[in-house]
């Protein structure tokens, strides 16, 4: 959104008695300008940070769904333990980008059906590989889909840090690097303790 301007012309009668050097009955016009936005956000970059805000996003519902079957199908306490927490994570960080994305007047996706095809694809294809598996083998198999996908959050978030065009974006990503990073971490810690 550029800001625009309007103008309010007023035409002020200006007796000769009231402005001196004015002939009787003259008319001045004189015009305001009024501000009606004061948010300036170049358009190439305003495209940038909406794609960063909704790779974010996509990421967030992508992480969320994973952690949602490993909650209802694992039997291991600590893998159900990890999805648990990822899942208050992301609920806690997707809720602050929401809020982030409506401050400019965007919405990104917050659930499965908002997902791109793209992401949408990619969701179905790793919920599908999910599904064919069980007991030891499914908690290996999550934990490294986790750790993988995370992979291509971090990347996501990483380019949000250093790309948008933003301070809030940037600010955002920023703060959600570290917990991604330790969350990716416990993934691959968890898999290969399990693959052992």
């Amino acid at each position: 959104m550029q800001p625009f301007l309007t103008r309010t012309a007023l035409t002020i009668a200006l007796a000769a008695a009231i402005t001196p050097g004015w002939p009787a009955g003259a008319q001045v016009e004189r015009t305001i300008i009024q501000r009606t936005e004061t948010t300036t956000i170049n358009p190439v970059h305003s495209q940038m940070d909406t794609g960063l805000l909704v790779s974010m996003a996509e990421f967030g519902v992508r992480e969320l769904a994973l952690a949602e079957v490993a909650l209802r199908r694992s039997k291991n306490s600590t893998v159900r333990q990890y999805a648990s927490e990822v899942i208050a994570s992301h609920e806690r960080n997707d809720k602050e980008l929401q809020l982030l994305a409506a401050e400019k007047n965007l919405t990104v996706p917050s659930t499965r059906k908002d997902l791109s095809t793209r992401s949408a694809g990619k969701l179905r294809s790793l919920l599908e590989r999910m599904s064919v598996w069980s007991g030891e083998r499914f908690d290996r198999e999550y934990l490294n889909l986790a750790y993988s996908n995370q992979t291509e959050g971090l990347r996501e978030y990483r380019a949000a840090a250093e790309q948008a065009a933003a301070a809030d974006i940037r600010a955002y990503a920023e703060r959600n690097l570290e917990a991604l990073e330790n969350q990716q971490a416990i993934a691959g810690a968890l898999a290969r303790r399990l693959a052992s």
